[in-house]
């Protein structure tokens, strides 16, 4: 099947998880912050946390504490990111993320 698997869901929280996963794509790590326009850009969504816990319980999300010249701020890379957009069969352990996301909007 040829198509991106998270366009063939509706949920707001798998739109959610599209715009993490490009934002991943455009540069390996995001800083949480306020400060940073794509990190603010997650924070700011209502269900970052719910969407954070279903990652991190699938070991999917990978969080550092670094200090870039100043007090440590949280970074987070998204494992797989380019598997989430896969224009070909998708990963079954992505499969079960999307739809752990899915579900999560029902």
């Amino acid at each position: 099947m040829n198509h991106n698997p998270l366009k063939s869901l509706n949920s707001f929280s798998v739109r959610h998880l599209e715009i993490l996963v490009r934002m991943m794509l455009r540069g390996h790590w995001v800083r949480l912050s306020r400060d940073d326009t794509r990190g603010k850009r997650i924070l700011d969504r209502e269900d970052w946390t719910k969407i954070r816990s279903i990652l991190e319980q699938y070991n999917f999300l990978e969080i550092k504490n670094l200090g870039a010249g100043g007090k440590p701020s949280e970074f987070v890379h998204l494992r797989k990111a380019t598997e989430f957009l896969s224009l070909s069969e998708i990963d079954p352990e992505v499969r079960t993320v999307i739809d752990a996301i899915n579900s999560y909007d029902l």
